[in-house]
């Protein structure tokens, strides 16, 4: 429960906090020196309250935390924490494939996945509904035909392709994030995912109307992306501060699921966006 995740960072924050108390302290004395009249003893026992009352608070401050704020941009503040995507108000990314499936049969599409979640949870047994719904945001999108494939839905779209729906009062931007190969497997490349994100981003910052945007940690699924689930929301966060038209007033959100917890460190996003790591 009270287990330190990043050692490393435990360390940082005890010389950062050893040297700036130094200092304050080492100013202190100049004005207030110790009295002579106490012995080497009680010096010894001074320091080690000073190491330990030190170490103490290291230790709070490195404890894993369940919620970060950065300030990505001026015109963006990015939150990240762990909770439902799908209790968020408005403007909920979902990650689909390139043939926007609504097949959830744990082959074509997996039911514990975003995609799959949202197809059960928000349409149901409606999703004829959600069909007619992607056909007509996809009217004017050019495709292309696969009539070899054995599933119903037969045109695949370019990655980054994204469509906004609307359904019961919410906006859902749905992202093209993987191909399938013979097998009906999800894939993408690290170079393919980079412009995902990048397009997603600019669907964003043209259909979110300013309004909050939520989003998973995109990619952690079964999409192959050959990168770890820490290093997945390090660019997310990179891509968010790096995307110079970006304008969300109302900020976004990083919704990342509760079986995340032992793979993600935010106390490391938040310390490599603090001295620019990321």
């Amino acid at each position: 429960m009270f287990k330190v995740k990043n050692i490393n960072l435990f360390f940082r924050n005890i010389a950062s906090i050893l040297a700036w108390t130094s200092t304050v302290g080492g100013f202190y004395l100049i004005f207030y020196p110790l009295s002579s009249e106490i012995i080497w003893k009680e010096k010894i026992e001074i320091l080690i309250v000073f190491i330990l009352v030190n170490s103490i608070i290291a230790y709070i401050m490195s404890l894993p935390k369940s919620k970060v704020t950065l300030n990505s941009s001026k015109k963006v503040k990015t939150n990240i924490f762990f909770g439902d995507l799908f209790q968020a108000k408005t403007n909920i990314v979902i990650p689909v494939n390139e043939y926007f499936d609504t097949l959830v049969d744990n082959k074509i599409i997996t039911e514990s996945s975003v995609h799959g979640s949202f197809i059960n949870s928000v349409f149901g047994s409606n999703v004829k509904e959600l069909n007619n719904i992607i056909e007509k945001k996809l009217q004017g999108i050019q495709g292309v035909e696969n009539s070899s494939r054995q599933v119903e839905n037969k045109i695949k779209y370019p990655l980054g392709t994204t469509i906004v729906i609307e359904y019961n009062g919410k906006r859902y931007f749905l992202v093209v994030l993987s191909k399938f190969d013979y097998y009906n497997k999800a894939y993408v490349c690290n170079k393919d995912y980079q412009n995902v994100v990048y397009s997603l981003l600019q669907a964003i910052h043209r259909y979110s109307q300013g309004q909050q945007v939520n989003i998973p940690l995109i990619g952690a699924g079964q999409s192959g992306v050959k990168l770890s689930k820490q290093e997945l929301l390090e660019y997310l966060v990179f891509s968010i501060k790096m995307h110079d038209d970006l304008t969300v007033s109302g900020g976004i959100n990083i919704i990342l699921h509760d079986s995340l917890k032992e793979e993600i460190d935010l106390n490391k996003i938040e310390y490599l966006n603090k001295f620019g790591g990321i």
